[in-house]
């Protein structure tokens, strides 16, 4: 058996690999809004400490709750989903592209141009974010 020793990443980013699949994994231990939850703290505390608040990682973490709740939905759900991986799966299938989504937002940046968390500038972005993960068909 091969073994693989290189880091996975999504789209060039390892980071982006934790943030899908640890939403995914909360999805299943617990539930998808528990998911998107720990997801939106986590960039909080980036946006105080850290890297800075991520849009992108948003993505990611979306990305990930999307996925396992549509293998998890009920045993028909999971056999399509284990069909589909089978089958082969492209990238843009579970994953869009994050491309233009600001990263690196200090708290301060995020309270003046994005009114916040829950914001009006935030929910815009959170359609836009909802939009592109509309465009993937292995979320289905």
């Amino acid at each position: 058996m091969k073994q693989y020793s290189g880091r996975v990443t999504l789209r060039g980013r390892a980071d982006w690999t934790k943030h899908f699949w640890v939403s995914a994994g909360l999805v299943v231990l617990a539930n998808g809004v528990l998911s998107d939850v720990v997801g939106v703290m986590k960039e909080g505390i980036d946006s105080t400490s850290g890297s800075g608040f991520s849009f992108a990682d948003l993505l990611a973490d979306r990305a990930g709750t999307m996925f396992a709740m549509a293998a998890t939905r009920d045993a028909a759900a999971a056999r399509r989903m284990q069909d589909r991986l089978a089958n082969g799966v492209r990238i843009d299938d579970i994953f869009p592209s994050a491309r233009g989504l600001p990263e690196g937002i200090s708290a301060a940046v995020l309270e003046r141009d994005y009114g916040g968390i829950g914001g009006a500038g935030y929910r815009l972005m959170l359609k836009e974010i909802d939009r592109r993960l509309a465009t993937c068909r292995g979320r289905q």
